[in-house]
């Protein structure tokens, strides 16, 4: 499976979390598996904080993030039981409008092949983290991603 790391600004992050939410659940995952994901900070040459996110992803889990138009609900989002009516409704588990301001920001970028007919490789550079876009990386393991978006460690000091 291959590796993606994606990189969202720390402003963007709970969109992003509900985003992550709903393409795991679409693909078998359950959402308390995405719910805390970006946990880890990196920051950018300005100070900039980023979380970050870095897994073995399947196919699957790309294709959903790359290639379908607007996410949609999962299915066995239901939304939570009203006692009174005894029916599923609002408030649910992935804040859809958030999901897809995080999926209108999302780059993605995948390593290029070459022209078929010259053989040539295309300039791919990766995109470097910034305050608007998420930046998601595919088959480059996750510190040679987050270095190719511009990120790093944040220093800690030590007493």
């Amino acid at each position: 499976m291959p590796c993606l790391t994606i990189a969202t600004p720390a402003a963007h992050l709970d969109d992003t979390r509900n985003l992550a939410v709903a393409l795991g659940w679409l693909n078998g995952h359950t959402p308390a598996e995405w719910e805390n994901s970006f946990g880890a900070q990196y920051q950018d040459a300005q100070g900039n904080i980023f979380h970050v996110s870095s897994f073995n992803a399947s196919t699957e889990w790309i294709a959903t993030a790359t290639q379908m138009g607007p996410v949609e609900r999962p299915p066995k989002d239901v939304g939570t039981l009203d006692e009174e009516t005894g029916e599923y409704g609002p408030p649910y588990v992935v804040n859809l409008t958030g999901a897809h301001r995080a999926q209108d920001r999302l780059v993605i970028w995948q390593p290029a092949t070459p022209d078929p007919e010259t053989g040539e490789m295309p300039s791919n550079p990766v995109p470097h983290a910034d305050q608007t876009n998420l930046v998601a990386v595919v088959g480059m393991n996750g510190r040679q991603a987050l270095a190719a978006m511009g990120l790093q460690d944040i220093p800690v000091e030590i007493p």
